[in-house]
């Protein structure tokens, strides 16, 4: 199985993210995506055997 689409596309960039909610009592969360490469390559296989 391999996970295509822009999400795995930003995901798969290994910089970092930042997710603002609509939300305006929430605030802004970034996430760092160093390594994600590697574990987009561990999921897609894992997901597959199942």
């Amino acid at each position: 199985m391999f996970l295509t689409g822009p999400l795995t596309a930003i995901l798969r960039s290994g910089s970092d993210i930042t997710l603002t909610p609509d939300e305006t009592t929430l605030r802004a969360r970034r996430f760092t995506l160093n390594g994600s490469s590697a574990a987009l390559g561990r999921l897609g296989p894992t997901c597959g055997a199942r």
